[in-house]
């Protein structure tokens, strides 16, 4: 069985950590997590689970990850409608 993903780390005095598992038998997971430190003044963490399970859940999680990274500094019903 793949070990779980972890990641970890700290903005300021906010420590922050992770922990997924892909489903039994399968080697990718359709959640992930994101914290990004936004203009050194605040921090946008947020939790993804893409529809489903194996490559295409990942593939989904994965691309809300990117899309909250590139506009992290938007509303927060921005970030919404860009995860959708």
């Amino acid at each position: 069985m793949p070990d779980r993903a972890r990641s970890a780390g700290r903005f300021g005095p906010i420590e922050w950590a992770t922990a997924s598992r892909p489903r039994p038998g399968e080697q990718l997971c359709g959640d992930q997590a994101v914290a990004v430190d936004v203009d050194g003044v605040a921090a946008l963490f947020g939790v993804l689970d893409g529809l489903g399970h194996g490559p295409a859940a990942a593939g989904a999680a994965l691309a809300g990850v990117e899309a909250l990274t590139k506009a992290r500094a938007e509303r927060l019903e921005v970030l919404v409608a860009l995860c959708h």
